[in-house]
């Protein structure tokens, strides 16, 4: 009798044991941090719902904890038809790129950026540059980050170019404004660039103005300030910083 009573005390502790375990599994499993990693598709496998102006440049899909996501990076007028130089004397040019999320009714945008120089009679400069378009989950939340990198301006000789760096994760929006090296300063062999540990302009300024810190080359390869990111994960600005160096020379 009391061998029964064990036998069914210990019956029950497995059960219940059991029980618990299939909770924590399926509780682990449905907070899992999803990230799938970033691939390009071609631009016949984009659904016909996503559109974005201008010719594409670039698209990619990936899969994290919200779900199927789709990018698109784009250009008007193209500059298919003069691969050789930076430069467009349409007078005026427009970049874009967004993001969408794949819901049970279709797809929806998450966010849409758009950027142009309008016009121009001199050199007209813009696109993003290439390769430095990233998806990352730096902070492994399981929502991805979108990076991207590009230069703008409007020129009449030879000379640093605005530079942006924009870091979406959803609804957040991280950036870095600034410049590039002097290309002419590059050809020269002379330094183009602020040291990379002076690269945040608002902490050398001092009581320089923008053409002062141009004149002495100090302005060349900077980005103004950090301050979006003040609030973000401390990696976010570490990967943009790396970033920022790394295609600061690169047109």
């Amino acid at each position: 009798m009391f061998r029964d009573a064990t036998n069914r005390n210990n019956s029950a502790y497995i059960s219940c044991a059991a029980i618990a375990l299939l909770l924590l599994f399926a509780c682990n499993t449905a907070s899992e941090k999803i990230f799938s990693g970033y691939k390009e598709i071609d631009v016949f496998q984009i659904p016909p719902s996503v559109t974005i102006p201008g010719t594409i440049k670039q698209a990619g899909i990936w899969h994290d904890n919200t779900g199927e996501n789709i990018l698109l990076l784009s250009r008007t007028p193209d500059l298919t038809d003069i691969p050789l130089t930076l430069y467009d004397s349409s007078g005026q040019a427009s970049i874009h790129a967004g993001q969408w999320v794949k819901t049970d009714t279709g797809y929806r945008k998450v966010w849409q950026l758009m950027d142009q120089v309008k016009q121009c009679e001199l050199n007209l400069i813009l696109n993003f540059f290439e390769g430095s378009t990233s998806v990352t989950d730096l902070d492994h939340n399981g929502i991805a980050e979108v990076t991207m990198v590009y230069y703008l301006g409007c020129l009449s000789e030879v000379s640093a170019y605005q530079m942006k760096l924009i870091m979406r994760e959803g609804d957040y929006k991280y950036a870095l404004r600034g410049f590039t090296c002097d290309p002419f300063l590059v050809e020269t062999k002379k330094e183009p660039c602020i040291s990379t540990d002076s690269i945040d302009l608002k902490k050398i300024r001092g009581s320089f103005t923008d053409e002062e810190l141009a004149q002495t080359g100090r302005l060349y390869g900077a980005y103004q300030s950090a301050s979006d990111f003040t609030n973000a994960p401390p990696v976010f600005l570490d990967f943009a910083r790396r970033q920022w160096l790394k295609y600061r020379m690169a047109y």
